[in-house]
C-alpha cells in the first residue's frame, strides 16, 4: 500500500489520494443523510506575511485564536424526524362474511436520520370515505370488528428501535361481520407516530424550540398522509377489505324423457312416463364455495330410475330395457365445465354402499360433493369456483 501511495504522489497523486478518501467517505454516508448525533468539526488555517516576512500560520478556534494550534469548531447533527406509511395491498383484501382473521398489510419506513420507535394506531374509516388502491377508488360502507395490529407476527402497537432507512411490515387483522353482504367495502387507516427509541413506543418526541449546536435538537420533517397532518412526527395510509363470499343459486328443472304411448317423441307426463331432473348449483359470488352435499326427497308418486335411461330410440311403450346413458346401475350424471374434461361428465351409482358420492335410500337422493368433486388440478375437494356451475342429473318414473 505504501509503494502505491508513493507512486501516486510521485505522479501528482495527491489528487488521487484525495479522491480515494472521498469515495471511502461516501461509502459511510447514510441514504437519509448524516446520522443524528454525529459531531462535525473542523478548523481554518490563515497564512500571512508582515513586511514581506512570512509569519507563523494561525489556526482558528471557536473563541478566537492567535496561534497555530487553535481549536476545532464543532456542532452535532440534529434529529430529523421523518417517516412514511404505505399500504401494500394493490386491491381490497378479500374475506368471507364471518371470517375473523382478514389481514391488510402496510410498510412503515424510517426516512429520518435517527433510530426511532413508532407508535401504531388503526381505525375504521367513516362511512362514505374513499380509499384508492393502485389506481382504483373504493368507498367504505361498513366497519370491520375486533381489529388488532401485528408486528413481526406479534400483536403489539409499536415498532421498536427502527434504524434510519429501515422498514417494518405491519399487519392490521380484523373480522368481517357474519351478515355482511357480498361486495361491501371497509376502509381502514394505519397511523405511525415517531417516539423515542427503546421506549416501546411510549415516550413522546418534542420539537426543539431553539438550536443548540452541542445538543441533538429535534425537527419534525414528515409530510401529510391520508389521516394526519404534516410536521407532526406521524404519517398514515389507508387500505381496505372486501366481502368476497360465495353466492350460490340452486336450480331444479325437469325434462320429459318418454311416455308409454309416444315414446321419446313429444312425450307427456303421464303414469309410466320417465322424467329427467337437473339440479344446477351456480356460484355468482366473489369466492369459492366448498360444497358438502345436496339431498332431494322424492315425491311418493315417483320411482327412482337407477339406470338413467337415454330416451333415444325408445320403444313406443317406454319400457325397461332402454339403453342407459352411463351404463347399467349408474343413476346420476355429474357435469362441471372447467374441471378436467377427461373426468366429466361422470356417472355415479345409486348404491349407498359404494364410495362414488351418489346414493338413493329411503326415498332420498344424496350427492356427496366431497367425493363426487375430488381435489384435482387447481380445484380443492368439493370446490365450486366463482362463476362456475355443477350439474347433477337423475331420472324418475311417474307411478
Amino acid at each position: 500500500m505504501k509503494s502505491v501511495l508513493k507512486t501516486l504522489l510521485g505522479r501528482g497523486g495527491t489528487l488521487a489520494v484525495l479522491c480515494v478518501s472521498a469515495l471511502l467517505a461516501v461509502g459511510n454516508a447514510h441514504a437519509v443523510g448524516t446520522l443524528a448525533g454525529t459531531t462535525i468539526g473542523n478548523k481554518a488555517t490563515l497564512s500571512y506575511s508582515v513586511g514581506a516576512v512570512v509569519q507563523t500560520p494561525i489556526a482558528s478556534a471557536p473563541t478566537g485564536s492567535t496561534n497555530g494550534t487553535g481549536a476545532t469548531t464543532t456542532f452535532v447533527v440534529d434529529n430529523k424526524v421523518n417517516l412514511t406509511v404505505t399500504a401494500s395491498d394493490a386491491s381490497p383484501v378479500n374475506g368471507v362474511a364471518g371470517q375473523s382473521l382478514v389481514t391488510a398489510t402496510f410498510v412503515v419506513s424510517n426516512t429520518g436520520n435517527n433510530t426511532q420507535d413508532f407508535a401504531l394506531t388503526t381505525a375504521n374509516l367513516a362511512s362514505g370515505a374513499g380509499v384508492t388502491l393502485g389506481v382504483t377508488p373504493y368507498t367504505d360502507n361498513f366497519d370491520m370488528t375486533g381489529c388488532t395490529i401485528s408486528v413481526a407476527g406479534v400483536t403489539q402497537t409499536y415498532i421498536s428501535s427502527l434504524a434510519p432507512d429501515g422498514s417494518q411490515t405491519v399487519k392490521v387483522v380484523c373480522a368481517i361481520p357474519l351478515s355482511q353482504p357480498n361486495g361491501d367495502i371497509s376502509g381502514v387507516s394505519l397511523v405511525a407516530t415517531a417516539r423515542a427509541a427503546g421506549t416501546n413506543g411510549v415516550t413522546v418526541l418534542v420539537q426543539s424550540p431553539t438550536n443548540d449546536p452541542n445538543v441533538v435538537d429535534i425537527v419534525f420533517a414528515d409530510g401529510a398522509g391520508t389521516d394526519d397532518i404534516a410536521f407532526a412526527a406521524n404519517h398514515s395510509s389507508r387500505s381496505a377489505y372486501r366481502v368476497a363470499t360465495a353466492a350460490l343459486t340452486v336450480t331444479k328443472t325437469f325434462t320429459s324423457v318418454c311416455d308409454p304411448f309416444n315414446g321419446g317423441t313429444n312425450p307427456k307426463n303421464i303414469p309410466g312416463s320417465y322424467v329427467q331432473y337437473s339440479l344446477s348449483i351456480t356460484n355468482n359470488g366473489g369466492a369459492s364455495a366448498t360444497l358438502t352435499q345436496i339431498t332431494d326427497v322424492l315425491n311418493g308418486s315417483l320411482t327412482f330410475d337407477p339406470d338413467l335411461i337415454s330416451g333415444a330410440g325408445v320403444a313406443a311403450n317406454c319400457a325397461a330395457g332402454i339403453a342407459p346413458l352411463g351404463g347399467a346401475g349408474k343413476g346420476f350424471r355429474v357435469t362441471y365445465a372447467g374441471r378436467p374434461a377427461a373426468s366429466y361428465p361422470k356417472y355415479l351409482t345409486s348404491s349407498s354402499g359404494d364410495s362414488d358420492g351418489g346414493s338413493f335410500a329411503a326415498g332420498t337422493i344424496t350427492i356427496d360433493f366431497s367425493t363426487a368433486l375430488p381435489a384435482e388440478a387447481t380445484f380443492g375437494q368439493g370446490e365450486l369456483k366463482v362463476g362456475d356451475t355443477v350439474q347433477v342429473v337423475f331420472q324418475v318414473k311417474i307411478n
